[in-house]
């Protein structure tokens, strides 16, 4: 390891990996130091009695032909080191007892099965997913801005002007009126209601996954590790089971950072991985920033934390033609909202299970398979006495989908929002970083450049979103940023 660096990146999360392995491919000098003993934050796998688990992120989008995952990897030329398996199966969808299948890549057909299970509103459902996707075509337009674009805004963008400020729910209630149809046009990778999701997010969200989902062969680490090795090619390095505890900075300006061991590494550059509060808070330290910019920190909300069930069984999925994600939905979903805004874990939770083993079978041994249960939860709750009570509710919830779960399970895991804390530091266990409000996503967000020259963010907690997508993005707008900067 050098005592110099012209680029050091906190944290070995997508962002953090996708903008120091950019960066080391223009010829920088460039260290990554990861406080946890493996890279991808979220995006980790671990294995145990032969099975392999992914520790939060259960699938990846961007990874078709022209996607943004696929770029990304041929770009730091590491497309031989890993394989993208294709979900070919629709989306399984249990409400009120009933089983929906939504083939979410096919938007034709899409729409024709919703006319039928809700016919009363059949003329209704083009309109609105036309709607979506006249908002995705502007916000991927002004992806690249141009004078001539920002000069023609008002005619060439007319549905970001009208609907900037608008939740999901604005729409799905100028449309509609069933619950049921709202309630499944609402399954989201958020942690909020229709009340607070930006429409923005979930027009891209929506039509964007019409592009597919994609499993990278030998799980989600294998898509982590392969930035990795983007970043070594172009020599740079990665240094695990370190933390940072201080960027120094002289003059408003950045000028190294400081290990917990004590050691002093100097750099022009910092980009942090990291939440917000640690940032700021804890490694800057808000007297090197102005009020102004603190308060807005200090009135970013994050994310709610999630509850994660990993299980091993040796029921045979495969026969109960389940899909590779299966949603199983409350009835209310601004109920469910208020009950973990109030630290308490509703009756009925919103459940996102997943099972990769359909897709890999290298993930478990022969007639078994792995599954993933998430729902969101409160980060304050007496986690500790009552999370395998937390469990037992959810795994009989889960039973609607898979019938005798809890008789066949072989192991079980169980991740409450503390333990998502303590092994990504992630504040209160966010699953998302900050919310997908319409305050805070997109151009709204916390932007990569700080107060701080030299000081850039990447992740979840900045633009343009959160997901996989979501924050490589972040890393790559971070590298142009750092590029950009030493060029001018």
């Amino acid at each position: 390891m050098r005592e110099e660096y012209d680029v050091v990146i906190i944290g070995a999360g997508i962002g953090g990996l996708t903008c120091g392995s950019l960066l080391a491919k223009e010829g920088l000098k460039v260290l990554v130091v990861e406080q946890a003993s493996k890279p991808g934050g979220y995006a980790t796998s671990y294995k145990k009695n032969g099975f392999t688990f992914d520790s939060c992120v259960h699938f990846l989008g961007g990874c078709g032909r022209k996607g943004i995952i696929r770029k990304l990897i041929t770009n730091l030329e590491t497309e031989e080191e890993i394989k993208f398996i294709e979900v070919q199966s629709p989306m399984g969808v249990i409400l009120d007892n009933k089983k929906i299948s939504l083939p979410v890549k096919d938007p034709r057909e899409l729409e024709k099965i919703l006319q039928r299970l809700f016919p009363q509103e059949a003329p209704q459902i083009p309109k609105y997913f036309q709607i979506l996707r006249r908002i995705t075509k502007e916000i991927l337009d002004l992806v690249s801005p141009s004078f001539f674009k920002f000069l023609l805004f008002p005619i060439r963008y007319p549905h970001l002007i009208r609907y900037q400020k608008s939740t999901l729910k604005d729409l799905l209630d100028k449309y509609f009126t069933d619950p049921k149809l709202k309630n499944i046009l609402s399954i989201a990778p958020t942690t909020l209601p229709p009340s607070k999701i930006s429409l923005f997010f979930m027009a891209i969200v929506t039509t964007q996954g019409q592009e597919g989902f994609y499993y990278p062969q030998g799980g989600i680490q294998s898509f982590s590790n392969t930035l990795v090795k983007g970043l070594k090619k172009h020599r740079g390095e990665l240094l695990l089971d370190t933390l940072v505890s201080k960027i120094l900075v002289e003059k408003k300006r950045v000028c190294g950072v400081e290990l917990t061991s004590g050691r002093r590494i100097g750099t022009k550059y910092v980009v942090s991985n990291t939440t917000l509060e640690q940032t700021f808070n804890r490694l800057v330290g808000s007297e090197n920033l102005p009020d102004k910019y603190m308060r807005r920190i200090k009135n970013q909300k994050v994310s709610l934390p999630g509850f994660i069930l990993h299980i091993a069984t040796d029921l045979d999925l495969k026969s109960l033609r389940l899909s590779f994600t299966n949603a199983i939905l409350p009835s209310d979903l601004e109920k469910e909202f208020a009950a973990l805004n109030n630290n308490q874990m509703p009756d009925e939770s919103s459940l996102i299970i997943t099972i990769p083993s359909l897709v890999d079978s290298t993930l478990a041994p022969e007639g078994k398979h792995i599954l993933s249960i998430v729902a969101p939860a409160p980060y304050s709750y007496d986690w500790q006495n009552k999370k395998e009570e937390v469990a037992k509710r959810i795994i009989k919830q889960a039973e609607k989908a898979i019938p005798n779960l809890s008789r066949h399970i072989i192991y079980q895991n169980i991740s409450t929002p503390l333990t998502l804390e303590k092994y990504t530091l992630n504040t209160k266990g966010a699953m998302y970083g900050l919310q997908v409000t319409p305050e805070q996503f997109g151009i709204n967000r916390i932007s990569q450049k700080t107060p701080i020259k030299g000081l850039y963010l990447v992740g979840h907690y900045t633009r343009p979103a959160h997901g996989v997508v979501g924050v490589a993005m972040s890393g790559q707008f971070a590298a142009q940023a750092v590029l950009h900067s030493r060029e001018s």
